[in-house]
């Protein structure tokens, strides 16, 4: 018969707190969780874990660069004890380990889920008394650790609006339960998981077989829901698939045969060719035209053009020979006025003189 969940969280820092808190570093945690020589004293009969997400070394870089990156309330450098990393364990009976696969993959994506790219590595664990796996979560560049634990991040949140440390808890403590109840919700009622275990409550012995006879009736029907849901997904898929199969015959009846097909394709593309050689030779036919339009207009421009050249030609020849007479009779006329006049006799200057 099925028990009651497990799953929990710690908070690490780079070192161990002198102060209190944890005295681990997240070396310490994830050097256990590595089953590395030393740090597994707990374990009789260690095996190798198996890494389902990320790296060790990863998750040990990404909490080291956060905590380089970050500062604290007061603005100051992140001191070598400040929380960096958070760490958890999700774990299943061992009399139920037939359904740790399916239970571990479901937890799995309830952490994908919830934590996104802050999750950083899962590692499974089979050599304990029940199997479990280790998750990591480191905040993002640029967030709080606060914001990667629902119970921190009430508290601050409480602490933020002035109310008082008993009420801080109270967020707290409200926060975690929300959490714990998601977890059930998603993933350990379905594989018949009490919320919470006998000792908690101070359940007698009956009520607790009760709680845990009633916790096995959920799980028995939602595996049947389950069941009967993949059931008729399977069976629509099936009458899908006939469907798409009677339509695909229904339309094959109505197409020509492949040999026809065939046929009115090549007819197709010799009409095609055809067509596209008939606009080719009309392209070319109307160029042609063009050209000869083009030199039959030409020539009629030059003899046109000619005549009318014959013609100016011929009056300017008459032009240059009238010019030609007009210079010449200025010409004798110049010379006639430039000719030196003959000196007159005694005789004639004397009658010039007489008449005077």
């Amino acid at each position: 018969m099925a028990g009651y969940q497990f799953i929990h969280v710690e908070c690490y820092a780079r070192v161990g707190s002198k102060k209190g808190g944890s005295k681990w570093g997240i070396r310490d945690i994830l050097a256990e969780a590595n089953r590395e020589p030393g740090n597994y004293y707990h374990v009789k009969n260690a095996q190798k874990p198996t890494l389902l997400m990320g790296t060790i070394e990863g998750v040990e870089e990404a909490a080291n660069h956060w905590a380089d990156n970050t500062k604290d309330a007061k603005g100051r450098k992140l001191r070598k004890d400040g929380l960096c990393m958070m760490a958890g364990v999700i774990s299943l009976a061992r009399d139920q380990e037939k359904d740790w696969p399916r239970f571990r993959d479901e937890s799995i994506e309830w952490l994908k889920g919830k934590y996104g790219e802050r999750l950083k590595a899962v590692v499974e664990h089979k050599d304990e008394t029940h199997p479990h796996i280790h998750f990591y979560i480191v905040p993002k560049i640029g967030e709080k650790f606060d914001d990667i634990h629902a119970g921190k991040k009430a508290a601050a949140d409480a602490k933020a609006k002035g109310k008082l440390k008993g009420e801080q808890n109270k967020e707290y403590c409200e926060a975690m339960r929300l959490w714990q109840d998601n977890f059930s919700a998603k993933v350990a009622s379905k594989y018949g998981l009490a919320r919470i275990g006998p000792g908690r409550r101070r359940l007698s012995r009956e009520q607790w077989k009760a709680e845990q006879k009633q916790a096995e009736i959920l799980k028995n029907v939602k595996a049947n829901a389950r069941k009967y849901v993949n059931h008729y997904k399977r069976k629509a898929a099936e009458r899908w698939e006939v469907l798409r199969l009677v339509d695909k015959l229904k339309m094959a009846w109505h197409l020509p045969s492949k040999k026809v097909q065939e046929k009115a394709k090549a007819e197709q593309e010799m009409r095609a060719k055809a067509e596209g050689e008939a606009v080719r030779l009309r392209k070319e036919n109307s160029k042609l035209e063009a050209d000869v339009e083009r030199n039959i207009t030409s020539g009629v421009s030059h003899a046109r053009a000619a005549r009318e050249a014959r013609a100016k030609v011929k009056a300017q020849g008459k032009e240059i020979k009238r010019l030609e007479a007009e210079n010449q009779a200025l010409k004798a006329q110049v010379v006639k006025l430039n000719a030196p006049k003959p000196t007159p006799t005694f005789r004639q200057q004397h009658r010039k003189g007489l008449a005077v």
